[in-house]
């Protein structure tokens, strides 16, 4: 009796040392568990705060560093340099618009509103880069003309821009009227070039009466290289017309950089008027042979007023003159490339 009792005993207390064994192993595999998957959650929310602390790091020096040169709505455009043999080209979509101090026009040419925001996205939808702008207002008391260029910058999505000042009207206090640029590249400095309008004793008869004093904006914008991009508005008058030219072909003779010149010459492409810009530039136009195809008016086109003119550091890939009624000019375009020497 006495052998048969040690031996339950000894069985009872073996089966309890493998149970014991058993709970302890588990337990050390649930905690093991437990802390692997602790390690793998503190790694993978390490991982993704260091994965997205590097992409606005990276996002917030591309904003803020004026060596990135662009707004992070145009990080896109890391993608628009691509390698040709050793060398490095640049592509730049640009384009002008005289946007007629944000009228809006109907499919006829009337009931004009004026519309900021489709104004700007026209532009945003053309996928422009870089744009010369004509008659913008800057100040007055109605609020529509107002702030143009600042208002249209925040449509289009940038905080680079410039106005340069041309004329103010004596609207309700004044209104500022000239012309401006908007880009997705770092505005690096800008200048401007005041034309007087000619006095009454300097017209010609049988001229309008409409004369204006002129702006020539000429701003340097960092793509990659600096370029030289210049927007102005012409008069309807010969003489004030070659007055302007006159100006802008110093402004030309003295530029060594590549340079990008668009706005409303209020002359078609025979004018003498225009036969010393052709001289130094090429016309965007041209190249795709649509040099003829109509500017004005957006409803009804027949005549060709507005350019794109570049130099001779610029290959024109595309141009074109877009279908886009608001104002009572069409806006246009140039797709360039440009070597990164």
């Amino acid at each position: 009796m006495k052998k048969v009792l040690q031996k339950y005993l000894a069985g009872a207390l073996a089966a309890l040392m493998c149970f014991g064994a058993s709970l302890f192993v588990a337990c050390g595999n649930d905690n093991a568990a437990s802390s692997l998957t602790s390690q793998e959650s503190s790694s993978t929310t390490s991982q993704e705060s260091s994965s997205s602390a590097g992409q606005e790091s990276s996002s917030s020096a591309g904003q803020d560093s004026p060596s990135a040169g662009k707004d992070s709505s145009s990080a896109e455009q890391d993608s628009s340099s691509t390698e040709t043999g050793t060398e490095q080209v640049i592509r730049l979509k640009v384009g002008s618009y005289n946007i007629a101090h944000g009228l809006c026009y109907d499919a006829n040419g009337s009931n004009a509103e004026v519309n900021l925001g489709k104004t700007a996205r026209a532009l945003k939808d053309l996928g422009l880069e870089i744009v010369g702008l004509n008659e913008v207002y800057d100040k007055g008391s109605d609020d529509r003309y107002s702030n143009q260029t600042f208002k249209l910058a925040l449509f289009f999505g940038t905080t680079k821009y410039v106005f340069g000042e041309a004329y103010q009207f004596n609207w309700g206090g004044g209104v500022a009227i000239g012309n401006s640029v908007l880009s997705k590249y770092e505005i690096v400095d800008s200048q401007n070039y005041f034309v007087p309008a000619p006095t009454e004793a300097e017209r010609r008869p049988n001229e309008t009466a409409w004369y204006e004093d002129r702006i020539i904006v000429k701003t340097t914008i960092d793509v990659g290289r600096e370029i030289c991009f210049i927007t102005t508005h012409f008069g309807l008058n010969g003489l004030e017309q070659e007055r302007m030219a006159a100006k802008l072909v110093e402004v030309l003779d003295a530029e060594t950089r590549p340079i990008i010149l668009c706005g409303d010459f209020n002359a078609s492409p025979d004018s003498k008027v225009l036969q010393p810009i052709y001289a130094r530039l090429q016309s965007a136009a041209d190249v795709t042979d649509k040099r003829y195809k109509p500017t004005i008016a957006s409803w009804n086109p027949y005549a060709t007023i507005d350019y794109i003119f570049v130099s001779e550091a610029f290959t024109v890939k595309d141009f074109d003159v877009a279908n886009v009624v608001l104002s009572d000019h069409l806006p246009l375009w140039a797709d360039l490339e440009l070597a990164n020497v």
